[in-house]
């Protein structure tokens, strides 16, 4: 399909050229709902980060299993559970669709639909000149992804794409997962280092007092799962949880911005409406809306 178009004004003798709607630099993943940011440069970061995180799982198993298998079988194994958790919120970041509002073609009449509205109407909103369409003050058009993406946060390098109102709380997520395995993957070599050169009572010792933490790495990870699910089903904005105080709250204060108070929205919750995942009338398994669009 050409991007213009030419018709024939049949009373002005005349040529209208209709641009087709702007096309987003997203990869759309066929017979599936994933969406890839763009490809810059030749260059996957999406791929690298993965390579990454399967680097780390298979030098934990690596160092760790031959020497540690024995007495801290159970310290490996909660690492690796840490790295892969990490891998799975980076994965779900980058795959699911941030929010992308359809564009439209430059005759749509978005601007005279939006100077025509009451002042009351237009409160809130605003034009895109780009993807031709009239918007909530909390979306915003990425210059990377050549799209607006609803309560748009920032564009993403590591994971490659937008971070908007649907991807959001796995964005934190996996920050907080990737940030405690680094450190407990620094955590396992400092052991290994030590109990290579430890030998007889002190070495019994400290494998107890490493036993013991990593269970507590287990219930830190468990809880880590139980709030990243809570975010992301919106259990936050129901009468259950709303009056509890967000433990997630520091996480996303650093790494998301504090939006506009014209954008109606903060930034653990959104704004936009939540649909079921599965069944059609539950209310506790629901996430953002998705508006579909194909390029």
């Amino acid at each position: 399909m050409e991007d213009v178009v030419s018709q024939s004004d049949v009373e002005g003798g005349q040529n209208i050229y209709v641009e087709d709607p702007p096309r987003t630099a997203h990869r759309f993943i066929a017979r599936t709902g994933c969406v890839l940011g763009p490809k810059h440069e030749g260059f996957d970061i999406f791929f690298f980060v993965i390579s990454i995180f399967l680097f780390a799982f298979t030098i934990t198993a690596a160092v760790g299993l031959p020497f540690l298998a024995d007495e801290l079988l159970e310290l490996i194994i909660i690492q690796e559970l840490w790295i892969l958790f990490g891998l799975a919120a980076f994965l779900a970041t980058g795959l699911t669709e941030p929010g992308i509002v359809p564009p439209a073609s430059t005759h749509s009449g978005y601007r005279e639909e939006f100077e025509n509205m009451d002042q009351e109407d237009k409160k809130g909103l605003k034009t895109c000149d780009i993807c031709h369409i009239t918007v909530p003050f909390s979306t915003r058009h990425c210059s990377w992804c050549n799209a607006c993406c609803r309560e748009l946060d920032h564009h993403c390098p590591i994971t490659g794409t937008c971070i908007g109102a649907r991807n959001k709380s796995h964005f934190v997520a996996m920050n907080f997962f990737a940030a405690s395995a680094f450190w407990y993957e620094i955590f396992v070599g400092a052991i290994w280092l030590t109990l290579f050169w430890v030998e007889g009572r002190p070495r019994t010792t400290i494998v107890f007092a490493v036993q013991i933490i990593s269970y507590l790495m287990l219930v830190h990870l468990i809880f880590q799962i139980a709030i990243w699910v809570a975010l992301y089903f919106g259990w936050w904005d129901t009468d259950n949880l709303s009056p509890l105080p967000n433990p997630f709250f520091c996480f996303f204060s650093k790494c998301l911005h504090q939006p506009d108070k014209r954008q109606n929205f903060n930034i653990w919750k959104t704004n936009i409406d939540r649909k079921p995942l599965c069944c059609a009338h539950s209310k506790a398994f629901t996430v953002p809306e998705r508006l579909y669009y194909r390029p």
